[in-house]
């Protein structure tokens, strides 16, 4: 989204380094709220609770969440756990705006490739791409696959970043740019998102959920495969000789 909104290329390297870090720091707080501000025990219990109870982990963010603002800032336990879950909704309605944009680009240029660049006029409407993606999203809430796809959605999510900075490891390798910053991530994302996406196969295979295990699987060949790519291509081969100049540092 960043690329097809920017007036300026040299602009996506601020956005994109201050948007990591309020993400980064956004995770760094969660990850307080939950350890600071509800006993472990009370977390294990909403979280993975026994005798057939539903976990409940926007509620045991909430109760974190709220622990803290009871600590902080004095604010009744059960007024911040409506702002816990509040935080929680507004992360999912920001998702679900971002998911129907980035649909109606990839069906855009899906098109395009479709039609060898001479699509009908209406596919290219923004309005015609964006209700394809909401009709689409309709079935999943309909069909409740939804209720199980958060898990799947969260290692996809990251793995993306994973197999993107594949890409750029191969590429300053190419030019004889130093690596390690971008290969020590890459390492550590493709291993936890992979093994994330690995244990979650034959959960869908035992529920017999079809479309999920599909899905999964196809995730995880094509980060393989990717990876493989990666290795063989850019990490593993020869450097290039001098047609292309490394870039002058800022």
């Amino acid at each position: 989204m960043t690329s097809k909104q920017i007036t300026n290329e040299l602009h996506a390297r601020k956005i994109g380094y201050l948007a990591m870090l309020g993400e980064s720091t956004l995770g760094l707080c969660v990850t307080l709220a939950i350890g600071a501000g509800i006993a472990y025990s009370d977390y294990i219990s909403v979280v993975w609770p026994t005798g057939g109870q539903k976990s409940n982990p926007v509620l045991g963010f909430a109760l974190g969440a709220a622990g803290i603002f009871e600590i902080g800032l004095k604010i009744p336990m059960w007024l911040g756990v409506v702002f816990g879950i509040l935080l929680v909704e507004g992360f999912v309605v920001t998702t679900l705006d971002t998911s129907v944009r980035l649909n109606r680009y990839l069906f855009e240029e899906l098109w395009r490739v479709v039609w060898r660049g001479n699509p009908p006029r209406f596919m290219l409407n923004p309005w015609f791409n964006s209700a394809i993606s909401v009709f689409l999203m309709w079935i999943v809430a309909r069909s409740g696959v939804w209720v199980k796809l958060w898990a799947l959605f969260g290692s996809a999510n990251q793995l993306l970043g994973a197999l993107s900075l594949i890409v750029v490891t191969a590429w300053l390798k190419a030019i004889k740019r130093p690596t390690i910053y971008t290969l020590a991530p890459c390492v550590l994302l493709c291993v936890t998102t992979i093994w994330s996406l690995a244990r979650l196969i034959p959960r869908y295979f035992t529920d017999g959920n079809w479309v999920l295990f599909t899905f999964d699987l196809f995730l995880v060949t094509l980060a393989l495969c990717l990876i493989g790519l990666g290795l063989y291509r850019g990490l593993l081969s020869p450097p290039r000789s001098s047609g292309a100049a490394a870039p002058k540092a800022p």
